[in-house]
């Protein structure tokens, strides 16, 4: 399986985006990630943290997760923490953790905290929300935070972004 999903950093007061992509093999198990620098592994350990304190088995398979840009090698480690939610969405998405659908139309930016809770950028329009629209809403929207994504995923509900 292979994927990307859209991120985005706020760099001298304009919005820049980023593509994260991702793969699995048959491989060698275990989780890579690329193109962070020396803040890759901090990253690495946050998202299998997460999924375990979270419970979540996953796959005996190989993932690797890319930051594509030439431009993010000059990023900090404060600005590359931004990436943490979509690199965790784009995992759960290839281990099939959660049933995300063309996750490569979604924008996601955020922290994820050692306690669980989620610190998000906002979308690079000034008042614009995180809406999703869900196969069981046909033609209605529903606004709803990460951590509903993650309940109503956890359902089988197939959610995808709307920008």
């Amino acid at each position: 399986m292979q994927t990307f999903i859209n991120s985005f950093q706020v760099i001298e007061n304009q919005h820049r985006n980023f593509k994260i992509f991702g793969y699995t093999t048959k491989g060698m198990p275990g989780l890579e990630v690329v193109g962070f620098g020396k803040y890759g592994r901090l990253l690495k350990e946050k998202v299998i943290y997460f999924t375990k304190s979270c419970g979540i088995k996953v796959s005996n398979r190989r993932y690797v997760i890319c930051l594509e840009d030439e431009e993010s090698r000059s990023l900090q480690n404060d600005q590359l923490a931004w990436f943490e939610i979509p690199t965790l969405i784009l995992f759960w998405t290839l281990a099939d953790v959660i049933p995300l659908k063309g996750i490569n139309d979604c924008f996601a930016s955020g922290k994820i905290k050692a306690n669980g809770s989620f610190v998000h950028h906002t979308l690079p329009r000034e008042g614009q929300n995180h809406i999703y629209i869900s196969d069981d809403f046909v033609g209605n929207l529903k606004i709803i935070s990460f951590k509903e994504i993650i309940k109503e995923a956890s359902e089988g509900k197939k959610l995808r972004q709307v920008i």
